[in-house]
């Protein structure tokens, strides 16, 4: 959450430079890349067999991550063209990590617990390795990401965005081991098919004006 509000405040009040954006990078890179890594690596990958094939994967996503974060820095930092677009290029970092990190504690949740009180993952301890491989392949690819930066309150359409984080959050509380899973891979699937949709219903879901 805070992530959503840091760069929105910092413009609003004017203080938005290079060094905010060098040392938010710093605090994405710990966050979104090194804290879910070991979490999983933990959790999940350091059970696989052989086990250089977690470390493989772990490493990876925070390759791709550092990656994601420098690149966006570039592309931040270049001077803008009139009418560019601010959506992501590749799936941004922190909605990778919330996808990785959600779908874990959904699969901890689905699995249950062995007899003896251990955490029997299963076979699902593949779906999660073969999830965080995926999404670190997104974070590098080409795939467009709506950001969402032009949503305000003077947005046409706003108030149905309200009432749909209104009742997400409330679905949230209600079911804590499932939504999160569903409105991360929501977003996650929405990039990979946004070229299909059709604009009219892309700027109904993106809240823009349109033309």
């Amino acid at each position: 959450m805070f992530d959503l509000f840091d760069g929105r405040i910092a413009r609003m009040r004017g203080q938005d430079g290079p060094f905010g954006r060098e040392f938010d990078s710093l605090a994405d890179i710990v966050s979104f890349g090194i804290a879910p890594a070991l979490l999983v690596a933990k959790a999940v990958l350091f059970q696989l067999s052989p086990p250089e094939v977690g470390w493989g994967i772990g490493i990876l996503y925070l390759l791709c991550a550092a990656l994601r974060l420098a690149r966006f820095n570039c592309m931040a930092a270049a001077p803008r063209k009139e009418g560019q677009s601010s959506d992501f290029v590749g799936l941004p970092v922190p909605m990778a990590a919330g996808a990785v990190v959600s779908t874990m504690y959904l699969v901890m949740y689905l699995a249950g617990r062995a007899p003896d009180g251990a955490m029997d993952l299963g076979v699902f301890k593949y779906v999660i390795a073969l999830a965080m491989a995926g999404v670190s392949i997104l974070m590098m690819s080409r795939v467009v990401y709506p950001s969402f930066k032009h949503i305000n309150m003077r947005t046409r359409g706003t108030m149905y965005a309200i009432v749909f984080i209104v009742l997400a959050v409330i679905c949230i509380f209600k079911f804590p081991w499932v939504m999160p899973a569903v409105i991360f891979s929501i977003y996650l699937l929405y990039g990979l098919v946004r070229p299909w949709v059709a604009r009219r219903w892309r700027n109904r879901l993106e809240a823009r004006d349109g033309e």
